[in-house]
């Protein structure tokens, strides 16, 4: 071979073993979760998880009724850490509706889902369920919350995580 062609092929074979590691950090990255705790709110069984990849922490609940569990992310982190929070399940007294909100120092974000439904209220928007914990990627912009009137509802559990 000559010399062009050499450093053609090390050029490709550098490449492709740059796809290569490129494909492993995308899919085949391991996704550990950690529940934080369990609530049943009518037919759904619920839970709150935090998902941890590499470089990316999700702090969600997810829901199921016998079948795979539905998930939806409420707060995300690039940093793979997830602040202390203290969170709380809210359902109506009907138990068809849920809120969860969960609160830290100088923030606080609340989820509303309809029990059954294939969708959620978080600070992303109107998000359909997710099949799995980690998205590869999550986005969406505010919408408006069905009101959270306490007279109306009855508090399910309290969860928390601590750094």
């Amino acid at each position: 071979m000559t010399g062009k062609a050499c450093i053609f092929v090390g050029l490709v074979l550098v490449v492709l073993a740059s796809a290569d590691c490129q494909r492993d950090q995308g899919q085949g990255e391991k996704i550990q979760t950690v529940v934080l705790g369990k609530v049943q709110i009518g037919k759904e069984s619920t839970e709150i998880y935090i998902a941890y990849a590499r470089d990316a922490a999700i702090l969600g609940f997810s829901v199921s009724t016998g079948g795979p569990s539905r998930y939806f992310p409420m707060y995300t982190s690039t940093d793979r850490g997830i602040p202390s929070v203290v969170l709380e399940v809210f359902a109506s007294k009907s138990e068809e509706e849920m809120w969860v909100r969960s609160s830290w120092s100088g923030g606080e974000i609340l989820a509303y889902h309809r029990v059954g439904a294939d969708n959620a209220l978080t600070q992303f928007g109107n998000v359909m369920f997710l099949k799995e914990p980690m998205p590869e990627n999550l986005g969406g912009s505010a919408v408006p919350f069905p009101a959270l009137i306490m007279e109306n509802v009855v508090k399910k559990a309290t969860f928390k995580h601590d750094l």
